[in-house]
């Protein structure tokens, strides 16, 4: 399915057009929620779509950096026993 195929989808079963979907802020970006019955495509906004990446990007940084100090406490303890 294409992104166009999904937005009029999207849009029909919304009882709206594809151009009020638009005029409303709604865009379409690629989906990988991992539900078995997701299309590809999701119906968002471009503000929550920055906002998820930001987020996305803050917690692989965070993540990296608590991996980091696990491994640290791993290492000072493993040169206590």
């Amino acid at each position: 399915m294409t992104a166009e195929e999904f937005e009029r989808q999207y849009a029909a079963r919304s009882g709206l057009t594809v151009e009020q979907l638009r005029e409303a802020g709604r865009i379409v970006a690629p989906c990988d929620c991992g539900w078995e019955h997701c299309q590809g495509w999701q119906s968002t906004t471009a503000e929550r779509l920055a906002c998820e990446k930001a987020f996305a990007e803050w917690a692989a940084m965070i993540g990296v950096r608590f991996e980091k100090e696990r491994e640290a406490r791993r290492a000072r303890q493993s040169e206590k026993d």
